[in-house]
């Protein structure tokens, strides 16, 4: 029987498994990590700049906030939905719980992401934007993201073995919710009844969090981000009761 801590090396073994296979099979190695949010955050600003975005004074940031955060919660979601399914091997020859698996591939996108929001924060600064204390409450934010990151893409991960095309629809929702989530527009602009839906998606409250802290220096909606936190709870504990029912399930469905 595992013990807590045992448990937690493991998770946190395989998360840095998971990141040195990627620097490994990389040509550049441990550099992609720097290279890829270079070139994500240099590509959207030529961009923005060619569309004279520019003139709009923050508009240029208020973008390339919500793509990261973005960023983080679809790669999390689209790598951990997967995590259980890949893990049938190990399935077969000794019992894990089966969270260690996406946590493992959510920690690893984890510790991609705060090189991404490094960059991110140096962009911010060199773009003329000001540091200030209002900034440490990203920590709440950061927090909040990854547990709804855990819920998401943990419920996924626990019905996806029985469900294999749910796969297709996991891609299908991450575009829908992408465009819901006010990447590309500002929310408060839309008329308040389209606000009222708007919000219901949890990373509307998120990007708009981020970016009401890195941008305006304030927290305007704690009762957005109090909701998002107990549906990211809510979403947890369903998970946390699948997982625990189909424990011994999966090893079978997934030998088949």
């Amino acid at each position: 029987m595992l013990n807590f801590s045992k448990i937690v090396r493991i998770i946190l073994y395989r998360a840095y498994s998971e990141m040195k296979a990627e620097v490994v099979t990389s040509s550049m190695g441990v550099f992609v990590w720097i290279v890829e949010p270079l070139l994500y955050l240099g590509a959207f600003y030529f961009i923005f700049e060619a569309l004279n975005l520019r003139g709009g004074g923050e508009a240029i940031p208020f973008l390339i906030i919500g793509l990261v955060v973005w960023k983080w919660f679809a790669s999390s979601v689209q790598r951990g939905s997967d995590s259980i399914k890949s893990a049938a091997s190990i399935m077969q020859q000794i019992h894990v719980p089966k969270y260690v698996f996406f946590l493992s591939t959510i920690l690893s996108v984890l510790y991609q992401f705060v090189v991404f929001f490094l960059v991110l924060i140096i962009f911010l600064i060199l773009y003329g934007i000001e540091p200030n204390m209002v900034w440490f409450y990203l920590v709440i934010v950061v927090t909040l993201q990854f547990l709804l990151i855990i819920g998401v893409a943990g419920l996924a991960a626990a019905i996806l073995p029985f469900l294999p095309d749910l796969k297709i629809v996991i891609s299908n929702g991450l575009t829908l919710v992408f465009f819901m989530s006010g990447v590309f527009f500002d929310i408060s602009l839309v008329p308040d009844a389209y606000q009222k839906i708007l919000h219901l998606n949890p990373m509307a409250i998120i990007i708009e969090s981020y970016r009401d802290i890195l941008l305006k220096g304030v927290v305007s909606n704690w009762e957005g981000l109090i909701v998002v936190a107990v549906f990211s709870l809510f979403l947890i504990v369903i998970t946390s009761l699948l997982l625990k029912r189909w424990d011994k399930e999966y090893p079978k469905v997934l030998s088949v």
